[in-house]
């Protein structure tokens, strides 16, 4: 048996952490690719629960080397799974595809950054001709003025779903005083 069926087979079986280890070992093989197929069939078996926080980790490390779409695929589906946070919404709201503080407050309008309270629904836009990122994805408040952007190690699938048409809302979590500017926390969802 081979280590893509060995992964499979666990896979199949709903063994998170066997699929995973096996996972690891395909990413050294000549065809990395396996590792998506096994982490798809992986999550179909586990459909209606949630991996441990480990097992969440190591799946979406390995999720993210992956390509295209492949990875725009198993990042939102295990987004689904992502073990609950405090700053998440209880029972009945959307689950979030990102929660993250906003990026550069400090270069924007303050007064609007001030004025923003915990629950206001935000704009996303997309900034694709900022000359320092080609992902740039900006936050704005309910009158339209710049809030800062999402961050850039966090902006390329947020950047992939806005180009492809998807509608994405945003809303603030919380909002903290800070020494130049406040600490605004996001929430990004469908």
């Amino acid at each position: 048996m081979t280590v893509f069926e060995e992964a499979e087979e666990l896979a199949r079986r709903g063994d998170a952490r066997g699929a995973l280890e096996r996972c690891r070992v395909l990413l050294r093989s000549p065809d990395p690719s396996a590792t998506g197929r096994v982490l798809l069939t992986l999550l179909d078996a586990r459909a209606g629960e949630k991996l441990s926080p480990r097992d969440f980790r190591q799946a979406w490390k390995l999720a993210s080397r992956s390509e295209g779409t492949e990875r725009i695929r198993l990042q939102n589906r295990l987004a689904l799974l992502r073990p609950r946070s405090p700053l998440l919404p209880r029972a009945g709201a959307p689950r979030p595809l990102l929660v993250t503080t906003v990026a550069g407050t400090e270069y924007c309008d303050s007064e609007a950054a001030e004025a923003v309270k915990p629950g206001d629904a935000l704009a996303l836009a997309r900034e694709p001709e900022n000359p320092f990122d080609p992902f740039a994805v900006r936050i704005d408040g309910a009158d339209g003025e710049k809030l800062g952007y999402v961050p850039r190690a966090l902006n390329s699938d947020v950047a992939a779903l806005l180009d492809a048409g998807v509608e994405l809302k945003c809303r603030a979590v919380s909002v903290e005083a800070g020494k130049r500017a406040p600490f605004i926390t996001v929430s990004v969802y469908e």
